[in-house]
């Protein structure tokens, strides 16, 4: 009788893993939209989207970082069923420890979910890209204001200041 109600607990548990799996495959779409908005607030200047889009993001990592947390715990009840360490049970060892039906659940979600962080991070490494381009483009107007870009040369070929000092140095 203890084995039949172990192996309910193991479905159970097996189940709710998939579960887990599943909304954090939710979640990690919704991050995917939001670095989509993103790109397209960085693109478009919008950078009043661009703080609601963060605000947002901030919130879904939050949720991510509880289901992470679920997930562990209930990774480490598994690992003890099938008589390995914590650290040691990883999705796929869970996967194919289980088999059957919810061996190649758990493995569709894995895949799902890798695609999905892929995925997020192609766009948020174009993101990183959008960024420093547009950083590079603020210093060089800062260089270029500050006389620092393109030297100012008078008529008989001697280096004069800029008048672009004149905005940040009065006695020039």
């Amino acid at each position: 009788m203890e084995n039949i109600a172990t192996l309910d607990e193991q479905d159970k548990r097996l189940t709710a893993m998939a579960g887990l799996l599943d909304e954090e495959g939710r979640l990690y779409g919704r991050l995917l939209d939001l670095a989509r908005q993103k790109q397209r607030a960085l693109v478009d200047g919008r950078l009043g989207d661009l703080e609601a889009v963060l605000e947002e993001e901030q919130r879904v990592l939050h949720t991510v970082a509880g289901l992470e947390e679920e997930r562990y715990a209930l990774q480490c009840d598994l690992a003890k069923q099938f008589g390995c360490a914590p650290g040691e049970m990883t999705v796929s060892r869970l996967a194919e420890a289980a088999g059957g039906p919810h061996g190649a659940r758990l493995r569709e979600r894995q895949q799902a979910l890798v695609a999905l962080i892929h995925d997020l991070s192609a766009v948020n490494q174009c993101n990183t890209e959008l960024i420093q381009q547009s950083l590079a483009y603020v210093n060089f107007a800062i260089d270029t204001l500050a006389g620092g870009a393109a030297p100012t040369y008078g008529e008989a070929g001697q280096r004069r200041r800029s008048q672009a000092l004149r905005l940040f140095n009065k006695r020039a």
